[in-house]
């Protein structure tokens, strides 16, 4: 089973924006697994990713609503309907939302359950609701002195905001302001800080693993803690990609807007807003050339973020890896040096089980300085070129990010890792965002196992690669796959991450009984890998083989041609005649 060539159809160009929810439900999975007596204790976990994942729902309405309204601020709209559009924007997106995540649910799409539907639905519902009715974007905050960052100046009314644009009113009149909160950028610091404390929160789920497998006599770095740094990871990441998703969005809107304004009759675009500004809900006042929207340099943000966690990684894998370890003779210095890069990556992600968490902690505190160190100075700039130019980059390359998930058939190693990332994520079913990516896993196996039950009695041989050695190694455990006379299938994995990074990283699945239970529902089990493989390793419970590489013709092979390695080819023959 080649799920490299099968995979690709699954996951689709709407599949991956639906990463940043299916990343909540990826978290949800990474629960350590503990003795049921511990279970009541670890509900802090639980509770976490269920509060972000709220916390991305009511982040995705608000800048769904703040992309809605940077169309109707520039739109032509009948002066008397004005005052409604707003709002009714809010009411309609709320719903949307809402009944969205409800069909989903229906059409079995989703396992979530009904209190966890419910709740999101609710929260979409109600925000919307509330947006429309409160109107925050219109408050008067002058009592308000503790919240000079995420104050704007707007017109003071109706009449101030026609007398900017018309430039007919008196001076006096014109230049009425009163001060306002930027909500949609408090709404930014609301989610994140309440998502960065959900991931905060699930370190006493850790210490609680931990001290349950101690007391239990078992092996307390059983991956519980990569799983639960991973997971505050995920979480984390996923609150970026929706600021920054949303952000991108509704800055791309506006440049569109602005640019087919120059080709339309009658000018649709005022640069200083409209009577539209005095009746918006949430998004903030701008004065172009004036004022700015640090809220533009969201993406910013996550990218520093990931750029810290990749530097840490690295970092690690060059100070774990053996510099003295021998290299192949018949490798030429070229292939040697991609072999030494191989080996230390394939190193780095054999020691996430024990390494990941303090990476993490490292990196959190990198990121933190270099945030604290940009915001200094973006607190000195002015609205100038330079600023502008800063907007422009980071929006520039989350355009890339968008063309790259567009065009990922065609730009080689990068559709290579994105479609090994939705590998991944796409195995779990959806069950702690009603948003999550569809999973795959369930249809696979099902079909693996109707596959194998029609071999009946004859030999048959269950080979699997990569992501496919995990999909086969699940049917064997979970789908009970045997012909009429019970014959067992022989099972054959190779460059498979069932141990580098499924049972590091979601414990409470793939734990020490799943492997155990491999072994009895096949006829033998047989692991290939590589040390130049980045994520193959030995697994527990099955026969492992190391193919050498480079191969006697010097080529690096790392995690391909498997398929065509004269040590797997001769053992699916001799299985096959056996």
């Amino acid at each position: 089973m080649n799920w490299s060539r099968t995979s690709r159809r699954v996951a689709g160009g709407l599949w991956y924006l639906a990463v940043p929810y299916t990343l909540i439900n990826v978290a949800g999975h990474m629960r350590p697994s503990r003795p049921h007596d511990a279970q009541r204790r670890l509900r802090l976990f639980d509770i976490a990713v269920f509060v972000a994942g709220l916390s991305l729902t009511a982040a995705t309405v608000a800048w769904s609503l703040a992309t809605v309204e940077t169309i109707l601020r520039v739109l032509p709209i009948p002066e008397h309907l004005q005052g409604d559009a707003g709002p009714s924007a809010s009411v309609l997106l709320g719903l949307v939302t809402a009944a969205t995540m409800v069909v989903r649910r229906l059409r079995r799409r989703t396992r979530t359950g009904m209190i966890l539907l419910l709740s999101h639905a609710a929260l979409a519902l109600g925000f919307g609701l509330t947006l429309a009715l409160v109107r925050p974007a219109q408050m008067d905050i002058t009592p308000w002195p503790w919240l000079p960052s995420l104050v704007v100046r707007a017109p003071a009314d109706a009449t101030a905001a026609r007398c900017r644009i018309l430039r007919t009113c008196p001076e006096e009149v014109a230049l009425a302001t009163t001060v306002r909160l930027d909500w949609l950028q408090a709404m930014v610091l609301a989610t994140s800080a309440l998502t960065v404390l959900c991931a905060i929160a699930i370190a006493p789920a850790f210490w609680w693993s931990r001290r349950r497998a101690t007391g239990a006599g078992t092996d307390p770095t059983s991956g519980s803690g990569a799983a639960l740094a991973g997971a505050a990871v995920a979480l984390v990441a996923a609150i970026g990609l929706v600021h920054s998703l949303g952000s991108s969005a509704r800055l791309g809107v506006e440049w569109l807007m602005r640019y087919l304004d120059s080709y339309l009759p009658g000018g649709w675009l005022n640069a200083e807003e409209g009577v539209l500004s005095t009746s918006r809900v949430l998004l903030a006042y701008s004065n172009a050339g004036t004022e700015r929207q640090e809220v533009d340099l969201v993406p910013l943000v996550p990218a520093l973020g990931l750029l810290c966690l990749v530097l840490v990684l690295a970092i690690n894998g060059a100070r774990l890896y053996p510099r003295d370890a021998p290299l192949p003779d018949v490798a030429p210095s070229r292939t040697a040096r991609q072999r030494r890069i191989a080996v230390m990556v394939h190193t780095m992600v054999a020691t996430l089980r024990t390494s990941l968490l303090p990476v993490v902690l490292v990196a959190a505190v990198l990121w933190g300085l270099l945030i604290v160190a940009f915001i200094s100075w973006l607190a000195g700039q002015p609205a100038s070129a330079r600023y502008q130019w800063l907007v422009v980059l980071v929006h520039l390359l989350a355009a890339m990010t968008a063309v790259v998930i567009v065009a990922r058939g065609h730009l080689g190693p990068l559709r290579t890792i994105a479609a090994s990332i939705a590998d991944v994520l796409g195995f779990w079913p959806v069950r702690w965002h009603p948003w999550g990516g569809v999973s795959y896993r369930d249809p696979v196996c099902l079909s693996i196992a109707s596959e194998l039950a029609r071999a009946g009695d004859r030999p048959c041989v269950l080979v699997g690669h990569s992501q496919g050695s995990v999909l086969a190694a699940w049917t064997v455990v979970h789908f009970a796959p045997s012909g009429p006379e019970g014959r067992r299938p022989y099972l054959v994995t190779a460059g498979s991450p069932l141990w580098s990074l499924y049972a590091t990283f979601f414990p409470a699945q793939f734990h020490a009984n799943f492997f155990l239970e491999v072994e009895p529902s096949t006829e033998t089990w047989t692991n290939f890998w590589r040390e130049t493989d980045p994520i193959a390793t030995p697994v527990d419970g099955a026969e492992n083989v190391l193919i050498d590489d480079p191969d006697e013709h010097g080529r690096l092979r790392g995690h391909g041609d498997y398929w065509i390695a004269e040590p797997v080819v001769a053992h699916v023959r001799d299985r096959v005649r056996s």
